[in-house]
This record gives C-alpha cells, structure tokens and sequence, in this order.
C-alpha cells in the first residue's frame, strides 16, 4: 500500500479560491487537532526537532453562559508584538507577608456578551519580583501589521497593544501593588476591532493582577472571580 496521498485538481482549485484569513484559519485548526491528538511524548519530540521550548496550550475558563475565557500559563509566545512605545509606571510597594516571592507569568483572553453587545480583550505579562524598593510597571504599546489572528476566542482580533486601550491599563495598573516590589511587564495583548475598549483592558488588567498574585493552584479560581463579578 502506497503512503502517498494525491491531491486533485478540484481540491487545488477550492483552496485556491479562498482567501488569505480563511487559509490561515484552516491551517490553524489543523495546527490545533493536530497538538491536541499528539501525545505528551510526541509534542517533546517536535519541540526538540524545532530546538524550542513547548509551550502549555490554553486553559479554557467556566465562569457562565455569556463569558468566554481562556488563559496560559507561561510564555505566550505567539501574542508578541512590535513595541513602537513603552509608558513606565513606578508605585511604591512595600514588602508584605504575602508579597509574591517568585517570577510568574501569564495571559488572559475574555470574551463577554452584554446583551446585544460584547466586550473583549487579551492582556498578558511577567511578574519579576525584588527584595525591596519600589514595583515598576511597563505597558507595551504595538500594533500587528499582519492579519487577523484567526486562533482567537474574539472574532476580529489583531495582535498587540493599540495605544488607544492603553488608558485602560494603566488605570488599573495602580492594583500591581498586590504583588509587592518588582517589575512587572505587561507585553502580550490582543484586541477585538469591535468589542475592545478601554474598559475591557482596564477590566483584563485588573484581573491579571488578581491572578499573578495568588499561588498557582488558584490562578483560574481568581480569574473566574475577576472576570465574572
């Protein structure tokens, strides 16, 4: 039996007549089975034919019926983007008992439907904690030049941090303090050309700062609490 697989001219032809968003789609959701089919064996092999680290694939969040949530633990690596700008926070946070002792990092995406409205965004960053001093916060600002980012929960999402959302985030930066003196580098985000605003960025900060501060084990229970309230 012959392990090749031939492909026909009436399925060139249809690939050939979709677009680019729709062929990047599709490869995704390829991308996608494929990971999720794969072994924890297999994906160790791939990493290292690829000479690179693997990264978790997202954690899906159950708060209710109208959010959408989902969030990694780690590098997002694929939301990086071009920094054309970084606006620079100092706070003072004094060492507390329950200041966060090691670096962490994560990434969180929501979608909420309000009715006939949605409200979205994707935040994330690292958290490098110090034994003193102050708690330094810097926002990333970019804009993705490229397409869509089909893998999104968000249905028109572009990848990075547009200047226009970024009142939102530094108005709930000032809640870092939670995580005690250290830096905290807020460079991974996406946003919904329809339903991202400064609020859902102040919103998606809030609650990644809620997560970054508690221990592992409870990162999705204050997630769940941050975005559903």
């Amino acid at each position: 039996m012959s392990d090749s697989y031939r492909v026909s001219d009436s399925q060139v032809g249809v690939y050939s007549a979709t677009s680019l968003e729709e062929r990047i789609a599709w490869l995704d959701d390829i991308r996608e089975t494929t990971w999720q089919l794969a072994t924890p064996e297999v994906r160790k092999a791939w990493a290292a034919a690829r000479g690179r680290t693997v990264h978790p694939a997202p954690e899906s969040l159950e708060i209710d019926a109208n959010i959408r949530a989902r969030v990694w633990r780690g590098d997002a690596e694929a939301l990086s983007y071009a920094v054309e700008s970084v606006m620079t926070l100092h706070l003072g946070a004094a060492p507390r008992a329950n200041s966060v002792r090691e670096p962490r990092e994560l990434t969180l995406e929501f979608e909420r439907h309000l009715g006939p409205r949605m409200t979205a965004a994707l935040l994330g960053g690292s958290f490098r904690p110090s034994q003193g001093g102050d708690l330094t916060v810097r926002i990333h600002v970019g804009r993705a030049t490229g397409p869509r980012w089909p893998g999104s929960l968000m249905s028109h999402a572009i990848v990075g941090l547009h200047p226009e959302f970024v009142a939102g985030v530094s108005a709930a930066a000032e809640h870092a303090v939670l995580l005690g003196p250290g830096e905290l580098d807020l460079n991974r985000a996406a946003y919904d050309e329809v339903g991202s605003s400064c609020a859902s960025f102040e919103r998606a900060t809030r609650a990644l700062i809620e997560a970054l501060a508690v221990e592992p084990e409870s990162v999705v229970t204050a997630l769940c609490a941050a975005l559903g309230r």
